[in-house]
């Protein structure tokens, strides 16, 4: 299991995060999405191996408007 760190610069509101956490989870190989609310700009993803994934992520967040950066851990 491969994980990263992703870094949101917009500030997001719960119900937000919420749906994020959900979308990101139905991606294909990501296995698990978690989230600090102490931390309100960091997810935690946890997917299979897949050296496309974290592209795909970000291009994901991207249409959605937001602007994101990994940080693999």
């Amino acid at each position: 299991m491969n994980s990263i760190n992703i870094h949101i610069v917009e500030t997001l509101d719960a119900a937000r995060i919420d749906r994020l956490k959900d979308e990101l989870t139905r991606v294909p190989h990501v296995a698990h999405v978690a989230l600090n609310p102490a931390l309100p700009h960091e997810l935690l993803v946890e997917y299979e191996a897949d050296h496309n994934l974290p592209v795909r992520i970000l291009n994901r967040l991207s249409k959605q408007g937001l602007h994101s950066d990994i940080q693999y851990c």
